[in-house]
C-alpha cells in the first residue's frame, strides 16, 4: 500500500513537469533575432549602481538597466547604450536611439533618420533629462559635474511663401539686409545636471572634458573662405570660458593629462593643401596654450614634422606627452594623364621583403605611418623613441619608466612566408636618450620590460624555459631550467616551437616575477639568486587544475601581494575562484567552486564590489554582483526568460580510446526531450580540442560557418564534438584515427544513436578534415564542409589574402603540421589532399566557400567541388558573395541556417529535399528565388 501510495505521489509530482515540458516547443530560425546578449556591462567607481546593455541579436530595440547595488529597483531605459557614470555616480548620462521600426520605415522611405536623444539620470531624484538631436557628449568619471554635449542641427521646416502680389509696396530705396552667414560647426552645450547650469558656445568642432572634471577643452572654427580656429577652455570651479590658441589653419586632438590640469593639441596655421602640424600645450592658470613642438625643435629630424596621423597621450605622472612625427606631408603631383593613358601593375621581386600583396594591404598605413615621441613637460626637451630603423617601440605600464622595448623584424621579414614562429630583434630603448641597445636576437615570442626598466623577462624556445635579462649588466639568468614540471604547452602538437604557459607579471621592487606552469604560479628570482617558490604548493597539479591570476587592478603594473586565481578543473571542465599570496607558499583558497564556467570579473574602482557572469550549456551567461570574497552574491540580468518556453538540450562529457590506443575526450549534447528508447540522428561537428567547453552557452545564432548545439538539439538531433589529437606529417589520417573512432565508440556505448544516420560537420580547419574523411569512409550518411582546403599542393604555395601572407608557413608549422616543403615530400601533401581521392567520395557533400574568402582561397572549394561533378558525386556548393571566410551579414547566415537544416533533415530525418537541392537555382532567379520549397518527391 506504501509502494502504491508513493507511485501515484510520484505519478502526481511527475505530470506538472511532463505538462511543461509537452508545452515546450522546438527552436525556429526565427527565435535567432530577438535573442538577447548582455553588453556594456559596468560598475560605477563607487560601487553603488550597476549599468548594462540587452540588446537583441537583430532587428528590434534593446534596453539599457541600471541596477542601485546591492538590492535596489531595477531601472530600465528603452533603447539606451553608451552609459557613462559621473564621477561619484550623481548622474549616468546615455544614449537613447529611435525605435527600430521608424528607423527601417525612413530607410524604406529614403527619408532622414530619426537622430538619438541624450538621456541624463539623476540618482538622487531618480529623474530623466532628455535632450534631443544628440550627436555627442562627453563627462568627467573622476570627479567634477560638469559636462558637455552636442546636438544636431534641428531641421526648421520651410514656410509657405506668402501671397504678395497685393500688398508689395517695397519701393526702390528699400535696403535689403543680408542674412548672417550659417556656423560651420554646431553649439555645444556645457551643463551641470545637478544645478541645472548651462552654458553654450557656438561653431565647436571638437571638445573634450577631463575626467577630473576641472577643464572642458573646445575647438570652435568660423570663417567664410579661410577657417579662423580658437581652442577654447571651460574652467568649471571659475565658470569660466576662454580662448588660449587661436589662428588661421586647423587644431585637432585636444588630450588631457589625469589631473586634468594638462592640455595638449596639434595644430596648423598652413591654409593649403597641405598640412605642418605643430605640437601646443597648456597648462591650468596659465594665460594661452605654448608650442611645444615643430620643425624648429632641436630633436626634430630634418623636413620631418608633427603628424596628424599619430597617437597623442600623457603618461599617467602627466610629464612626458607621447606624440607621433613622420617625413612633412608633400603635395600630390599634377595628373596629368587620363585613366586609360595609365599602366598599372605590380612588380614581383623575388628580394622583397614582403610579397607584393602584404604590400599592398599595407601601403595606405605606411603611407601615414609615424614614429612615437616624447616630449618631456618639466624639461621642455624632446626625444625620438621610433626611428625608421626601429618602428614598433613600447612603453610598460604607465609610461613613466626608464626604458622602452622595440621589435625589429626586419631582419626575418623574408623567412614569415614559410617560417614559424616568426621572429624579432628586441631592444632595449633609453627614453631619455632615444639610445637603443640589442637585447636578444631572434626572440620567437617576444619580451616583457618591467616597469623601472630592470629586466626583459621572455620565452627561450629552444631551451624550453623562461629567461631574463638584466638590463644593466646583460647578464641572462634561466628562470625555470632547473625545475621538473614543463613550462612549454604540452597540448601544442604542432611541427613548431611551443609557447610557455605565461608569465603572470613583475611583483614591486622588481626583483621577483611570476611564472605559470600548466597548473600552478612560480615566484622567481628574476637574478637567480633564489630557488624558486611554487606559489600554489603543487596543489593546482595535484587536483588537475590551471591555476591563472585574474587582474583587478589595472593601475598598477605589478602584482599585487593577494592574488585572485581562476582555476580551470581539467577532469570535471568546471572553473573556480581563489585566493593565494605571493608572500608565502601555500595551497589556494576556494572562494567560489561550482559547476559553472565564470567569466572574469570587473571591481569597482573605489569599492570592494565587482561584476561578474556565469554559464553553463543550458544558462545563459547573465551578470552577477557580489563582494570580494563573492559572498553576497545577487543576479542581476535575466535576458532571456524565453528560454524557458523553448526545448533545450543537456550536454555529457564522453571518452574512447583511438585506434592508436590515445585517450580521447568528447561532448555528446543531446535532446531536451530524451526518450532512450528512441533512436537519434547524430552530427558531428569539430575543430582541434573541443572538450573544454563542456559549461559553454549555446547561443541560438543563424550559422557563421558552424552548428550550434542548442538549435540541432532543439530540432530533435544529437551532437558529438570529439577532441582531435594530431602527429606530424597526417593530420589528415589524425582526424580519421580520433573522429571516426569516436564516432564508432559513440554507437557502441548509447544503442539511441541511429548508427545509420550521421553526418559530419566542420569549417575552416573543420572543412577540409570533413573532406578528407568522405574519402576515407562512408561511416556517415551525408556532410558539409565549410571552406575546406582540398588541394595542399596548390594551397600551398598560395596568399592569405586578408593578411596578403604566403600560405607556406601554414602548411610546413602551424595547422596543416606536415612539417615539410612541398619539394621535400610532395607524397604527403598529395597523401593529405582530398581532391587527389575524390574518387572515393560515395557521402553526399555540401559546402559552402565563399568569393570573398581572405583566408582559404575560394578556389580550393571549386577545385573539390569540379572533380566531385565531374565524377557525378552529389555535392552542392553555396558561394555568399563579398563575404569572408566566415558569414558576417545576417541574411546570408539565415539563408545558411535554413539549407544547412534542410540538407541535413533530407539526409537524416527524411524529409523530401528542397527544390535548391533537386532542380538548383538558376542565375537568372538569384535574387528571387531560394529554392526553400520542399520536392514533391
Amino acid at each position: 500500500m506504501k509502494f502504491t501510495l508513493k507511485l501515484i505521489a510520484g505519478l502526481i509530482f511527475c505530470i506538472p513537469s511532463m505538462m511543461m515540458a509537452q508545452e515546450k516547443r522546438a527552436m525556429t530560425v526565427e527565435d535567432f533575432a530577438p535573442w538577447r546578449s548582455v553588453q556594456s556591462s559596468q560598475i560605477s567607481h563607487n560601487g553603488n549602481f550597476a549599468a548594462w546593455e540587452e540588446n537583441p541579436q537583430k532587428y528590434g530595440d534593446g534596453v539599457l538597466r541600471l541596477k542601485p547595488l546591492p538590492n535596489g529597483e531595477m531601472i530600465s531605459f528603452d533603447r539606451g547604450s553608451s552609459a557613462s557614470f559621473s564621477a561619484g555616480a550623481s548622474y549616468m548620462a546615455f544614449r537613447i536611439s529611435p525605435q527600430f521600426d521608424s528607423v527601417r520605415q525612413a530607410k524604406l522611405d529614403d527619408a532622414d533618420v530619426p537622430g538619438d536623444t541624450l538621456g541624463i539620470w539623476l540618482a538622487d531624484e531618480s529623474s530623466l533629462l532628455v535632450f534631443p538631436r544628440l550627436k555627442s557628449f562627453d563627462l568627467p568619471r573622476s570627479a567634477g559635474s560638469w559636462m558637455a554635449y552636442q546636438q544636431e542641427k534641428e531641421e526648421v521646416q520651410e514656410e509657405e511663401e506668402a501671397d504678395t502680389t497685393a500688398t508689395d509696396t517695397m519701393n526702390e530705396d528699400s535696403v535689403e539686409v543680408e542674412e548672417a552667414p550659417e556656423p560651420k560647426e554646431l553649439p555645444l552645450t556645457l551643463f551641470n545636471p545637478l544645478t541645472g547650469e548651462e552654458i553654450e558656445v557656438t561653431s565647436v568642432e571638437s571638445f573634450s572634458v577631463a575626467d577630473s572634471g576641472r577643464l572642458i577643452a573646445m575647438i570652435t572654427v568660423s570663417g567664410d573662405t579661410v577657417d579662423f580656429v580658437q581652442v577654447k577652455i571651460f574652467d568649471t570651479e571659475r565658470k569660466m570660458v576662454r580662448t588660449i590658441y587661436e589662428g588661421l589653419g586647423y587644431a585637432e586632438s585636444l588630450t588631457f593629462d589625469e589631473s586634468g590640469k594638462k592640455l595638449a593639441f596639434l595644430a596648423s596655421q598652413d591654409t593649403g593643401e597641405v598640412q605642418i602640424y605643430d605640437l601646443y600645450g597648456y597648462q591650468l592658470e596659465e594665460a594661452s596654450a605654448r608650442k611645444l613642438v615643430d620643425q624648429e625643435t632641436e630633436a626634430m629630424p630634418e623636413e620631418w614634422a608633427v603628424s596628424n596621423n599619430g597617437s597623442l597621450y600623457f603618461s599617467e605622472s602627466g610629464n612626458r606627452l607621447f606624440f607621433g612625427i613622420a617625413p612633412e606631408p608633400q603635395s600630390e603631383p599634377e595628373d596629368t594623364l587620363l585613366r586609360e593613358e595609365k599602366m598599372s601593375v605590380d612588380v614581383w621581386n623575388w628580394q622583397d621583403k614582403a610579397l607584393q600583396p602584404e604590400q599592398l594591404l599595407d601601403a595606405e598605413d605606411e603611407k601615414t605611418r609615424t614614429y612615437s615621441s616624447i616630449w618631456f613637460w618639466d624639461e621642455s626637451t624632446m626625444v625620438q623613441l621610433e626611428t625608421e630603423d626601429l618602428n614598433n617601440v613600447f612603453t610598460p605600464g604607465n609610461d613613466d619608466g626608464p626604458m622602452a622595448i622595440g621589435y625589429d623584424d626586419d631582419p626575418y621579414a623574408v623567412e614569415r612566408s614559410w617560417a614559424y614562429p616568426w621572429r624579432d630583434d628586441v631592444y632595449l630603448v633609453d627614453v631619455t636618450t632615444g639610445e637603443k641597445e640589442l637585447m636578444i636576437e631572434g626572440a620567437s615570442f617576444g619580451a616583457s620590460l618591467s616597469q623601472e626598466g630592470k629586466y626583459l623577462v621572455f620565452w627561450d624556445p629552444e631551451s624550453l624555459s623562461w629567461k631574463s635579462i638584466n638590463s644593466t649588466s646583460g647578464k641572462v639568468t634561466d628562470l625555470t631550467g632547473d625545475i621538473a614540471e614543463n613550462f612549454f604547452d604540452e597540448d601544442d602538437d604542432t611541427p613548431s616551437y611551443p609557447y610557455g604557459y605565461g608569465f603572470a607579471g613583475y611583483l614591486e621592487g622588481e626583483t621577483h616575477g611570476v611564472i605559470y606552469d600548466r597548473y600552478d604560479l612560480w615566484k622567481v628570482s628574476l637574478d637567480g639568486s633564489e630557488k624558486a617558490v611554487n606559489l600554489t604548493k603543487g596543489w593546482g597539479r595535484k587536483e588537475n587544475i590551471r591555476l591563472r591570476n585574474v587582474r583587478l587592478d589595472y593601475e598598477t603594473p605589478y602584482l599585487t601581494e593577494e592574488l585572485m586565481l581562476i582555476g580551470f578543473d581539467e577532469v570535471n571542465k568546471n572553473d573556480g575562484f581563489y585566493t593565494a599570496t605571493t608572500l608565502k607558499k601555500q595551497a589556494p583558497e576556494a572562494l567560489l567552486v561550482t559547476d559553472h564556467s565564470y567569466r572574469y570579473p570587473t571591481k569597482a574602482k573605489d569599492a570592494d564590489r565587482m561584476l561578474w557572469r556565469r554559464e553553463t550549456y543550458q544558462e545563459y551567461p547573465d551578470l552577477y554582483v557580489s563582494d570580494m570574497d563573492f559572498s553576497n552574491e545577487v543576479k542581476l540580468s535575466n535576458a532571456n526568460p524565453q528560454q524557458e518556453e523553448i526545448l533545450w538540450g543537456d550536454v555529457r562529457k564522453v571518452s574512447w580510446t583511438a585506434y592508436d590506443g590515445t585517450e580521447l575526450e568528447g561532448l555528446l549534447y543531446t535532446p531536451e526531450d530524451f526518450d532512450p528508447n528512441k533512436e537519434y540522428p547524430m552530427l558531428v561537428y569539430f575543430y582541434e580540442l573541443v572538450s573544454d567547453r563542456y559549461y559553454n552557452y549555446s547561443t541560438p545564432s543563424p550559422s557563421r560557418s558552424i552548428i550550434y548545439p542548442s538549435y540541432y538539439n532543439s530540432n530533435g538531433y544529437v551532437v558529438f564534438m570529439p577532441d582531435i589529437r594530431y602527429t606530424e606529417g597526417q593530420p589528415g589520417d589524425d582526424a580519421y584515427n580520433c573522429i571516426v573512432s569516436g564516432t564508432e565508440a559513440m554507437v557502441e556505448q548509447f544503442d539511441w544513436i541511429d548508427e545509420d544516420r550521421m553526418a559530419l560537420q566542420g569549417q575552416s580547419w573543420g572543412g577540409y578534415q570533413t573532406a578528407y574523411l568522405v574519402t576515407k569512409t562512408d561511416l556517415y550518411t551525408c556532410a558539409m564542409a565549410g571552406a575546406p582546403v582540398s588541394n595542399m599542393t596548390s594551397a600551398y604555395g598560395g596568399i592569405r589574402w586578408g593578411s596578403g601572407l604566403s600560405r607556406a608557413f601554414q602548411y610546413e608549422r602551424t595547422q596543416s603540421r606536415l612539417g615539410v616543403t612541398l619539394w621535400e615530400d610532395r607524397e604527403r601533401y598529395i597523401a593529405n589532399s582530398p581532391v587527389f581521392f575524390a574518387d572515393k567520395v560515395n557521402t553526399p557533400l555540401l559546402m559552402m566557400h565563399n568569393d570573398a574568402d581572405g583566408a582559404v582561397p575560394w578556389y580550393q572549394g571549386i577545385e573539390y567541388f569540379s572533380a566531385l561533378r565531374r565524377l557525378q558525386k552529389p555535392t552542392w556548393m553555396l558561394v555568399y558573395n563579398d563575404e569572408a571566410h566566415n558569414l558576417t551579414r545576417w541574411p546570408n547566415r539565415m539563408d545558411l541556417t535554413i539549407r544547412m537544416h534542410q540538407f541535413f533533415d533530407h539526409y537524416l530525418m527524411d524529409k523530401p529535399a528542397p527544390i535548391w537541392m533537386t532542380e538548383g537555382v538558376p542565375a537568372v532567379d538569384k535574387g528571387i528565388k531560394t529554392g526553400y520549397e520542399l520536392s514533391e518527391e
